[in-house]
């Protein structure tokens, strides 16, 4: 085993400092964006549910304007300060109140949802979607050409226990036993199963959540789905008031077109592409693997780029790009990056969860070296070796190594700046694989670890894994719900797909 390091946590900007901790950051200094021109201090929300949700959730969002300490639920319990901090309120921390307006208020009516057929889950699944759909036509309607900022749509217990996926798929799936077990598992909906016989015009699949995405896009206007538990201050089986308004909070800066903060040491002339696939069943199709990829740079323009139609490795359990397909991913990334930047990146970093096969490797670096730009090819998987530490904390986060020129990275475990590991199981290093490489292995790993403190649904103070490829399963989950004939194209921003 070579010499252990620990790489530095990275430092991520604010208003006007760094901090390594979003909630520190936040809460000494302000986001990033206000830095910006036209950076306004109010976000204008709208809100659905029954009229008693929406009236609990119109008084959880103006909690969150103001000053929240941060209690465990247990009084009789310390708390970790650094861990939990105290919320100072959206003035403060986002340099911005959270508004929601009378105009952009439609209340579900008991009569109304007491009609949706509980004896049937696609029939509830697809009038739940169409009464939130038609509440948000009303309210933009009624509001002229002025829209919210964010929609929240708030689902009783009952209405998500019925309606938030319809359908038997998943208890159609089945297991594999030849998939390798440190395989990130992104994709256990790849699976083969046999396929009934068409009966009928029945939908096979709803993903209520998909779809309201999908309906979000088509009005341009970012939704933000919520259950009575995540509005309650008081309720003790989620996190404490506090630690739910920095969640919040932070989803809704992010959802509203602003980013709390950047990462600070990133090259601008990087382009970042995690390549993931989704998969999209229906009664009367197999399988359809389409690769998507995003894009990041340190301006963040976050892009969604929809691939095609790809192969699927049944004795490796994974799906691949041939060498045309990869071709023509990376031209299509390379022609986005100069359409936005009006440049071309000097370095393209490629993220994936599944091993790269010759084909791929070909037909990304052929084309990046064509065009003088260098190259990183990099899979990322879950490992099952762990290093143990003398005493009650496990490795710290950012610990780096290599066994058998094999190279380990732990974006989980203790971290100092917290004095504790935020977690509750045993971390586990990602195994780092370098296809193709004009960058040391130190080098990539330190880019991973900057790139798992993007995820800007959460104010945690980081995440398993980089943004390139851990929003990939809520992304492919949204895209399933588009088909060709649609009129509507998916948004490219991931703001839409929170």
């Amino acid at each position: 085993m070579s010499k252990l390091h620990r790489l530095p946590e990275p430092e991520l900007r604010f208003k006007d400092q760094n901090n390594t901790y979003c909630k520190f950051g936040l809460g000494s200094s302000g986001p990033y964006d206000a830095t910006k021109p036209g950076h306004t201090n109010k976000i204008t929300l709208g809100v659905i549910g029954l009229k008693e949700l929406v009236e609990k959730t119109v008084e959880w969002v103006e909690l969150c304007n103001d000053y929240i300490e941060s209690l465990p639920h247990n009084l009789k319990t310390a708390i970790n300060k650094e861990l939990f901090p105290d919320f100072p309120g959206c003035s403060i921390a986002f340099d911005a109140s959270l508004a929601p307006e009378k105009r952009f208020i439609e209340n579900i009516l008991v009569g109304e949802y007491g009609r949706l057929d509980r004896t049937n889950e696609f029939e509830f699944t697809k009038g739940l979607l169409q009464m939130f759909e038609s509440k948000i036509a009303l309210m933009l309607e009624t509001s002229g050409d002025l829209k919210p900022d964010v929609i929240i749509c708030v689902l009783s217990d009952q209405m998500y226990e019925l309606g938030h996926i319809a359908g038997d798929y998943h208890r159609k799936l089945k297991k594999r036993n030849d998939v390798d077990p440190n395989q990130i598992n992104l994709f256990s909906d790849l699976d083969k199963f046999s396929l009934p016989e068409p009966e009928d015009d029945d939908p096979f699949y709803i993903n209520f959540r998909s779809e309201m995405k999908k309906i979000a896009m088509k009005i341009g206007v970012p939704v933000q789905i919520m259950r009575p538990s995540s509005i309650d201050p008081h309720d003790k089986t989620t996190q404490n008031a506090a630690t739910k308004a920095w969640n919040f909070a932070t989803g809704i800066y992010y959802k509203s077109g602003r980013h709390p903060w950047i990462l600070d040491d990133i090259d601008t002339r990087t382009c970042f592409l995690g390549v993931s696939f989704y998969h999209k069943k229906s009664r009367y199709e197999d399988a359809v693997y389409t690769s998507m990829a995003h894009m990041f740079m340190n301006d963040f323009e976050d892009v969604i780029l929809r691939g095609r139609k790809v192969e699927f490795d049944q004795s490796l359990g994974e799906p691949y790009l041939d060498y045309e397909k990869s071709k023509s991913l990376v031209e299509d990334a390379l022609a986005l990056f100069d359409k936005l930047r009006e440049a071309k990146p000097k370095r393209v970093v490629v993220h994936k969860t599944s091993g790269f096969r010759d084909e791929e490797i070909r037909g990304f670096s052929e084309t990046l070296n064509a065009a003088g730009i260098m190259c990183d090819l990099i899979t990322l998987r879950k490992s099952g070796l762990r290093l143990l530490r003398y005493g009650q904390m496990p490795v710290p986060r950012g610990s780096f190594f290599s066994v058998a020129e094999k190279y380990y990275l732990y974006t989980k475990g203790y971290i100092p700046e917290l004095k504790t590991y935020p977690g509750s199981h045993v971390p586990a290093p990602l195994e780092v694989i370098r296809a193709v490489g004009d960058s040391s292995y130190k080098e990539v790993c330190k880019e991973i670890l900057a790139l798992t403190k993007l995820n800007w649904n959460t104010a945690d103070f980081c995440s398993g894994l980089p943004i390139t490829i851990g929003f990939a399963k809520n992304v492919g989950q949204v895209l399933k719900a588009f088909d060709a004939h649609d009129d509507t194209e998916p948004e490219k921003s991931y703001r839409f797909y929170m």
